[in-house]
């Protein structure tokens, strides 16, 4: 039985966050956006990152993406894939593809940076966008 919790203790200590919430500075500064990343991790090395924007008016976009570490979670490149809902006059639902780096340069601190495809099927446009954020883990 000791053995066992052991086991249980040393994995929920491995998990040593179970939730991240920022911004993406990029979209806040650049566009004006005002936008919320939340981030809950699935597995060690995989996370599912959600990303709410408001644009002008009445319209938002929401990204839904699965993201795989290529190392320890908010800790180095990783490769993310999912879709996108952009509300607005005609309501679109697009993929979004992207390669990006996490650091953590103090416990709960969290700097993501990545380059983003996004793909509207019926669009004659590929839409390439940076992001550069910060999130607090917890």
């Amino acid at each position: 039985m000791k053995k066992w919790l052991l086991v249980l203790a040393t994995l929920v200590s491995s998990q040593s966050f179970a939730l991240a919430i920022g911004t993406d500075v990029v979209k806040l500064a650049d566009q004006g956006q005002f936008n919320i990343t939340i981030e809950s991790p699935l597995t060690r090395v995989s996370s599912l990152h959600l990303n709410l924007a408001t644009q002008s008016g009445n319209t938002f976009a929401i990204d839904a993406l699965y993201k795989a570490y290529t190392g320890s979670m908010f800790n180095s490149v990783n490769l993310q894939a999912g879709g996108s809902i952009n509300s607005g006059e005609n309501t679109q639902f697009g993929f979004v593809g992207a390669i990006g780096y996490e650091t953590s340069p103090a416990r709960s601190f969290v700097g993501f940076g990545s380059v983003r495809l996004t793909y509207y099927p019926g669009s004659s446009d590929i839409m390439w966008s940076p992001t550069l954020g910060i999130m607090f883990a917890f």
